[in-house]
């Protein structure tokens, strides 16, 4: 498999994970508020299950994304650290004072 459908499968994958995650968390909600409210008879809880089940859902949906895009970054798209960016400032200082000294020694 080429890396095109390799990636093509992955985004359908992702997408049907997130649609999957919404339907089921709202059919839960909407299902419990049904129920709780032909117990105490008051309809309008059907509502109130159908929104948390929403927010159960966009919360699902959040740690997907969350993790997908952990996982999708490329290394060179890597944020450095702190000890990471001083090491790097510090070789390229150290290569600019070698060049400095390289020359000074050929001008002699």
């Amino acid at each position: 498999m080429d890396k095109d459908t390799r990636r093509n499968l992955k985004i359908v994958f992702f997408i049907t994970q997130i649609a999957i995650v919404m339907m089921v968390s709202m059919a839960i909600g909407g299902f419990l508020g049904y129920y709780i409210g032909k117990q105490l008879d008051a309809d309008y809880i059907v509502l109130i299950g159908l929104g948390v089940g929403a927010g159960a859902g966009f919360n699902g949906v959040y740690d997907i994304v969350k993790v997908y895009l952990k996982n999708d970054k490329a290394p060179e798209a890597k944020e450095m650290t702190d000890e990471e960016k001083r090491l790097a400032e510090a070789e390229a200082a150290f290569s600019e004072w070698r060049a400095r000294r390289d020359e000074e020694h050929e001008d002699k």
